[in-house]
């Protein structure tokens, strides 16, 4: 099989293992977990069911991140090459030239962001967040700072959220790259994501957080001591999952009991994680479309987006 660049050119040639499902079996709500072990395999898993299917082989190692985009298209990232997957199954290189990128996320609006720990300014140690454009593979530094990177992903209106091991998390303009310091739930992070609610989560070993992206609140949603959680995943109706990468495991928060049961096993080593959350409109209002039934729906869908992005500790009860 071959990689092949953005722009047509063949990159490299591998093998590609016999069991690769097409992104139309994604389904929404569905998890997909890469491990550096076995290959380079990226799991397909039903959180409701806890199935593990193998969703590709892709024989590379050492991917540091994996999203899926609204639309169903999957990335993930190396130290150096940003990937995508189409739907047969081939492996297609995005962009390339990083040195030493740790996350990959992709927005609504077909832009692609990738966060490195190397400026070529300031060297290693340097958080560097990166807009790819997909159709040429070129890309773009939009801001740099002192600092490791934690993970990255992307809110309801489009900004690069990025987390920091220093426990720091920055909004990130992703046109202009200005920035602004959200929290620092802990100062030790090593896992991130954004719900679609706008409601971003951090990890770190056995401790997760909820922080609300308007006043930076931070709510413990997790306290287990040395729990090994590597990565953390959210999705629609806030629903959030962890890897404890030193067993292989993925583990879904149970907000009422504030516990994290068990889903999937046997998942290797060296994880990370994404949910599909594809968009779907709330309200359909059928037509003829009346002045008054316009009024009603649009009332009806702020409601929901009020009540989709008010923080857990005003959700409970």
């Amino acid at each position: 099989m071959k990689i092949i660049r953005a722009s047509g050119q063949v990159f490299a040639h591998v093998l590609v293992l016999a069991s690769v499902a097409s992104a139309a079996t994604l389904k929404p709500g569905d998890v997909l977990v890469s491990t550096s072990s076995e290959g380079g395999r990226i799991y397909r898993i039903d959180p409701a069911t806890g199935h593990r299917t193998t969703f590709a082989s892709v024989s590379i190692q050492g991917i540091q991140g994996i999203d899926i985009s609204p639309a169903g298209e999957v990335y993930f990232v190396t130290s150096a090459t940003a990937f995508t997957l189409d739907s047969a199954g081939g492996v297609h290189v995005v962009a390339d030239g990083f040195i030493h990128a740790r996350d990959i996320a992709a927005s609504a609006d077909g832009g692609l962001f990738v966060a490195d720990e190397w400026d070529p300014e300031h060297g290693p140690n340097y958080v560097r967040v990166n807009s790819i454009d997909v159709a040429t593979g070129t890309w773009d530094s939009l801001t740099t700072y002192n600092g490791h990177v934690a993970g990255i992903g992307i809110s309801p209106e489009g900004d690069v959220i990025v987390g920091s091991t220093n426990g720091e998390i920055h909004r990130v303009n992703a046109v202009t790259g200005a920035r602004e310091r959200i929290a620092v739930p802990h100062p030790n992070l090593n896992g991130l994501d954004v719900a679609p609610s706008g409601n971003i989560y951090a990890a770190r070993d056995g401790r997760a957080w909820q922080i609300d992206p308007a006043t930076g609140a931070v709510t413990t949603i997790c306290d287990q001591g040395d729990f090994g959680l590597a990565d953390i995943a959210a999705g629609e109706n806030d629903s959030v999952y962890c890897v404890q990468t030193r067993y292989g495991r993925m583990r879904r928060w149970d907000e009422p009991t504030g516990t994290w049961p068990l889903v999937a096993s046997g998942l290797g080593y060296q994880n990370h994680l994404a949910v599909f959350a594809p968009e779907s409109a709330p309200y359909i209002i059928p037509e003829p479309l009346s002045i008054f039934s316009g009024l009603i729906g649009l009332g009806m869908v702020a409601a929901y987006l009020q009540r989709r992005r008010r923080p857990l500790s005003q959700r409970r009860g």
